[in-house]
């Protein structure tokens, strides 16, 4: 392809049918699309759950040994992690962590480190405007 041919920042276009949207996150068909296909791939996780085609512990490595470049820490903090939901699962019985948990404790971990995230970003994006602030107070 020769440097004529080539056009830079196209968009590309996919399509499924009757729908279609491009791959750019402000366009507004891509958010629905990304969106349906989130809510989707929960209603299946959900469903799978509640058939018993998934297990509660589904995308979780439940081993005790230590895989292959999992470092010693990481390792501990796994089986941790894993100890205590075999804990609660033991404790609230199957239906009671189908009920409290219907994505599974692997989806359940994700969101509670999403949300932690978005707290500390939160909280650095305070910490920074405030540094900000002094830096051009300091400089008047």
């Amino acid at each position: 392809m020769s440097k004529k041919e080539y056009k830079e920042n196209n968009d590309t276009l996919v399509t499924f049918g009757e729908e279609a949207y491009t791959m750019r996150r402000d366009d507004p068909r891509t958010k629905e699309a990304i969106k349906k296909s989130q809510e989707l791939k929960e209603m299946k996780i959900k469903e799978g759950i509640e058939t018993g085609e998934l297990s509660m512990f589904e995308g979780l490595n439940m081993s005790d040994k230590r895989e292959e470049g999992e470092d010693f820490e990481e390792f501990k903090l796994r089986r941790y992690t894993n100890n205590n939901l075999r804990k609660i699962y033991r404790k609230l019985g199957p239906e009671e962590c189908k009920r409290q948990y219907p994505m599974g404790f692997y989806y359940a971990i994700q969101q509670s480190i999403i949300a932690h995230q978005k707290e500390a970003t939160k909280d650095m994006d305070k910490e920074d405007l405030e540094k900000r602030k002094k830096a051009v107070l300091n400089k008047k």
